[in-house]
């Protein structure tokens, strides 16, 4: 990823907010605002090429020059954290699994885990996590507030190299 590229994350983040199934899982930004968006994604595109050299590795999924969907992990240690998101006119196509698996495998000899949290209603990214391995080790209660209340997140590992 480079910073040219951050104009075609602009339009895959805004394009994300017309759709409400996604809308309450995916907050990137504490407001709903295209121009403060805009503006975040812009600062962002400073600090991207400094990213990537600290153990942060982001893959996109592009379909005719559009981004599909976006996912990323950090390296800290023996752990990595692990987060993505889909484009809806891409759920159920393999985007997920295949982006999931790329950047899975870009850490497998690096680390001995990955780990994420997911929105505990989540049902479509949690049966994409358990069919790529991981496991459910923990539940924090009222951990994300969105539209309608506060819901809480799963956390699941995936064990690598033993």
């Amino acid at each position: 990823m480079l910073p040219s590229d951050v104009p075609s994350l602009i339009k895959f983040f805004i394009d994300l907010d017309n759709f409400p199934s996604v809308r309450r899982y995916y907050r990137a930004f504490p407001t709903n605002s295209p121009s403060l968006m805009i503006r975040t994604m812009i600062e962002l595109g400073k600090y991207v090429a400094p990213i990537l050299r600290r153990n942060y590795i982001m893959y996109v999924a592009l379909d005719a020059g559009d981004i599909a969907g976006v996912c990323h992990i950090e390296v800290r240690g023996d752990t990595a954290t692990y987060g993505i998101v889909v484009h809806p006119r891409y759920w159920g196509r393999g985007v997920g699994r295949a982006l999931s698996a790329v950047t899975i495998d870009e850490v497998r000899e690096r680390v001995k885990r990955v780990l994420l949290t997911v929105d505990e209603d989540n049902a479509r990214a949690i049966s994409l996590y358990k069919r790529l391995g991981f496991r459910v080790v923990g539940r924090v209660p009222e951990c994300v507030s969105r539209e309608g209340g506060v819901v809480g997140c799963l956390v699941a590992v995936l064990k690598l190299n033993g």
